[in-house]
């Protein structure tokens, strides 16, 4: 468990799969996000790795509602991000791996942007994607440019050159 406390939610290898890995991902982006820490650390990048994309959705539409909400009923000196979430995701900073066979893929790109989407491997655990790099070239829904950002630039422009 990423996050201990869910060690008394969890189960089974279905809780953990479902719980254990999409909350966590929830909680650091209120706290990177929600609470400054982007607009503190102007050069701060960061990945969300291990949890796949999907739930990139539900916080963006979430925060972006209750972020402009907060900002008129919360108390001067609060932290709450100065910008738009929007733009968060579009400032080339927050990187999420989406996993190959991700149906939401396509609308994951709309709205975080090609050049920040990487692609999940997760090799060498026992969860039946030995193949995602072969699976995410195969698909036809994207551009060859856009496979090859997955697959490579994208995770240069989270960590540098190799």
């Amino acid at each position: 468990m990423s996050y201990p406390p869910f060690e008394q939610l969890c189960h089974s290898f279905q809780d953990a799969n479902l719980i254990g890995k999409v909350i966590p991902a929830q909680l650091a982006f209120v706290a990177l996000v929600g609470h400054g820490m982007l607009d503190r650390y102007p050069e701060l990048k960061v990945g969300f790795l291990e949890f796949g994309a999907e739930w990139i959705f539900y916080m963006f539409g979430k925060m972006d509602h209750y972020v402009k909400v907060n900002k008129q009923r919360m108390p001067i000196g609060v932290t709450l991000p100065q910008r738009d979430i929007e733009d968060y995701l579009k400032s080339g900073r927050i990187f999420v791996a989406a996993e190959a066979e991700d149906r939401m893929l396509c609308h994951e790109i709309e709205l975080l942007g090609e050049d920040q989407i990487l692609c999940s491997s997760d090799f060498p655990h026992g969860e039946g994607r030995q193949s995602s790099i072969a699976q995410l070239l195969a698909r036809t829904d994207l551009s060859g440019d856009v496979k090859k950002k997955i697959v490579f630039d994208n995770s240069v422009g989270l960590f540098g050159e190799p």
